[in-house]
Order: C-alpha cells, then sequence, then structure tokens
C-alpha cells in the first residue's frame, strides 16, 4: 500500500451492497408471495371462505332490496313474503311484481348462503 492509499476497513454498506440487498429482499418477497397463493389454491378451504364470502354479499344485497322495496311498495301490494315456511307465492297472487321478484331473490340468496358450507 503506498503512502496515499488507504485501507477502508469501514463497516458501513455500500452503495452495491444496499441495491443487492433491496434484489434479494424482493426476490424473497416475491417467492413467499407466490407460495401463500399456491398455498391458498391446494387449500379447499379457501373456496369455502370464497364461496361464503359471494352467498353472504348476495344474501346482504337481498335483504337491502328487500327492505327498499318494502318501503316504496304499499301494504296492500306486497300480502306475501317469503319465509322458510312459505317459499313460494300462492297461486293467483296479486301482489306487486317487483316485490315477489324480491322475495324470490330473498329465497334464493338464502338458500345460497345456506348452501355455501353444505357444497364444499
Amino acid at each position: 500500500m503506498s503512502q496515499g492509499e488507504t485501507k477502508n476497513t469501514s463497516k458501513t454498506l455500500s452503495r452495491r451492497s444496499a441495491i443487492a440487498l433491496v434484489g434479494v429482499s424482493t426476490i424473497a418477497a416475491s417467492a413467499a408471495a407466490l407460495q401463500a397463493v399456491a398455498l391458498q389454491a391446494a387449500d379447499p378451504i379457501f373456496a369455502v371462505l370464497d364461496a361464503h364470502s359471494d352467498a353472504t354479499a348476495r344474501l346482504s344485497a337481498a335483504i337491502h332490496a328487500a327492505g327498499d322495496a318494502e318501503t316504496a311498495i304499499p301494504q296492500s301490494q306486497r300480502s306475501w313474503g317469503y319465509s322458510a315456511w312459505d317459499t313460494t307465492p300462492p297461486e293467483n297472487c296479486a301482489d306487486d311484481p317487483k316485490w315477489i321478484e324480491t322475495q324470490l331473490e330473498l329465497r334464493d340468496a338464502n338458500d345460497n348462503w345456506d348452501n355455501a358450507f353444505v357444497t364444499y
């Protein structure tokens, strides 16, 4: 070593090392994300959770639509209402068609929600 040269014994991180470290951590994070996606695809419980989430969203929308219809349609035009014991409108039902439609969607969404777990 000549007189003007000094040996760098510093423990600081060089730019090259920092860039390499960022690259390695990005690759590691990407690998972890890919592994999580692979695990999600392999584990059937995620399909059950997705089906339940979708069924819950549909049921919630049906409940809100039925509530909106109940507010908008006069009582005299909505005599039938879906229940577990009365799942279809009576023959010659004179209720507002929009009311019947919302009640049938409520029934179907409820059945879909009930079956979300049974299917898997």
